[in-house]
């Protein structure tokens, strides 16, 4: 089918695309129209023109993106203060940094004669950022750089000014954290496997160290302020960081809460969340004796994704999470899925039946085959769901802008969620935003890529027990009243479907924290 740009319909959707390369506000008015072009019963006939556009709207972002050194395209990621005087930098930061911390700012700023620059943590009610400090030799002003996302960004640009690195040198460091073998590395930055050998060789010349694994080594003691992330620090309610390493080279970050029970739940998130709970959530699950252990799956945080895969196969996050409870030595477990996590553990379940207790699932996308099943949605996911079912190039354009619209506003919390379509400022406390905001750096880790890999989990008839068996888990449902799946139709249906009973809450927020007493009682042994 020819692309026709003079079809009045199909030069709206390339006009609606290209106004979110320049605004991604336009993101909403982009989306009705979506659904409804899409809902059209010509929706596959116009689904190639409009994956088409999609493409070439991507295409476009990452050029301008390049164009712009990355300057343009992270101007949300950095902003910059100058101050005069040494007073104006304690006062900006006396009541959101720790004593200690306080005290280095203290010491830094009467130093006469260091130059190097200053990294500090800073936490309010909201959020947790890192300000980098640096004192212009000319005329001793001091210039005050802030950022919430961007991690790998902020701190390779530390390691730079520390050990005066190239731009080159710059991005070798990015990829290093982004994890990988050095074939991998080499080809995502487009360079032969030697050159790139070469390049890490004289990296580690220049920070006086003997490998690779020991330039991470300097670059993760540079970020030794930095907010609990992935590999870095263990967390308040006694949760450790761990990692797998799978035999492709992927990194796997999980974390455990608690000591060893009997009891042990694999938490999995959902297609716009993380690993992340609430301090509550994660302390009232281990005062009811459970050990739990919540993994990012590939795409999402420190967790990498195969890059010679163009789309994610459910089958490789199964087996990222049987490998991870082997590797913990943990026989039996139930799962708590999230959204389209539940297609993961619910897989789990069919292929281990021997392994897994119990199942339940919070807010849970069924299969979507065909068009009817669009219906039972409502708001955003009706035209994520349409989307996947017949334009799916176009998901990764409308999550990419997305993010790039959560990314430039400057209170994420206060206004309608692009992602999650409600006003979280409203509804949760400094905890739980604490955790959507440690789960939003894990989707901005990857550029969204987690998101729009896994999206075509939603068109996949996962459900389906193995061949010649009569495996049936024992799974539950919750629904909740601020759903976007409606109380009757498709998810009736499916629940029929596997054999679950459906609960019925009110809301799913406060995150997890809402839930949690309903899913513990629910996977309790009996």
């Amino acid at each position: 089918m020819e692309i026709d740009d003079t079809n009045p319909q199909h030069g709206v959707v390339l006009l609606s695309f290209y106004e979110c390369l320049t605004d991604p506000r336009h993101l909403d008015t982009m989306m009705d129209m979506l659904t409804s072009w899409l809902e059209d019963i010509d929706g596959e006939i116009i689904a190639p023109q409009i994956d088409y556009h999609a493409e070439q709207a991507w295409r476009l972002l990452g050029e301008i993106s390049n164009s712009a050194g990355q300057t343009n395209d992270e101007q949300y990621a950095f902003e910059q203060s100058r101050f005069d005087q040494k007073s104006d930098v304690e006062a900006a930061l006396r009541n959101k940094i720790g004593t200690e911390d306080f005290q280095k700012l203290s010491i830094w700023l009467e130093s006469e004669t260091d130059q190097k620059d200053l990294l500090l943590r800073v936490a309010d009610t909201k959020s947790t950022e890192l300000v980098l400090l640096s004192r212009d030799p000319k005329d001793g002003t001091y210039l005050f750089n802030h950022t919430g996302p961007k991690f790998q960004t902020l701190i390779s640009q530390f390691v730079a000014d520390s050990f005066d690195l190239t731009n080159a040198e710059i991005r070798l460091v990015q990829e290093l954290l982004s994890g990988g073998t050095l074939r991998e590395i080499s080809t995502r930055m487009g360079k032969s496997w030697e050159t790139t050998r070469s390049q890490v060789k004289a990296l580690t010349n220049k920070l006086g160290v003997s490998s690779q694994a020991d330039i991470l080594r300097v670059v993760h003691q540079a970020a030794s302020l930095m907010p609990a992330s992935p590999a870095l620090a263990t967390s308040a309610t006694d949760g450790v960081i761990k990692k797998l390493v799978r035999p492709d080279g992927r990194s796997i970050v999980y974390e455990v809460d608690g000591p060893r029970s009997d009891k042990t739940l694999v938490y999995l998130h959902g297609l716009f969340q993380g690993r992340h709970w609430p301090e509550k959530a994660r302390r009232y699950a281990k005062d009811r004796g459970w050990q739990v252990i919540r993994i990012s799956r590939a795409g999402y945080g420190a967790s990498n994704v195969n890059p010679k895969e163009k789309s994610a196969l459910l089958q490789d996050h199964v087996d990222d999470v049987i490998a991870i409870m082997n590797q913990e030595e943990i026989d039996t477990y139930s799962i708590f899925g999230a959204a389209d996590g539940f297609a993961i553990g619910y897989t789990i379940a069919l292929q281990n039946p021997d392994r897994v207790r119990k199942i339940i699932g919070l807010e849970v996308v069924p299969p979507i085959l065909s068009h009817k099943d669009i219906s039972s949605f409502v708001g955003k996911m009706k035209t994520y769901g349409l989307a996947c079912l017949y334009a799916p190039k176009t998901i990764r354009f409308i999550l990419g802008i997305a993010l790039r619209s959560l990314q430039r506003m400057e209170d994420r919390y206060s206004g309608v969620h692009p992602l999650m379509d409600v006003e979280l400022g409203k509804i949760e406390d400094a905890d739980g935003i604490r955790a959507h905001e440690d789960n939003f750096q894990d989707l901005v880790e990857h550029n969204s890529e987690g998101m729009w890999r896994d999206a075509s989990f939603s068109a996949l008839d996962w459900a389906d027990a193995p061949p010649n068996t009569n495996i049936r888990p024992i799974a539950a449902l919750i629904h909740c009243g601020d759903s976007f799946v409606k109380p009757s139709g498709l998810l009736d249906v499916f629940a029929q479907r596997i054999g679950a009973p459906i609960y019925r809450i009110d809301s799913h927020l406060p995150y997890v924290s809402a839930p949690l007493p309903l899913i513990l009682d629910t996977l309790e042994p009996t």
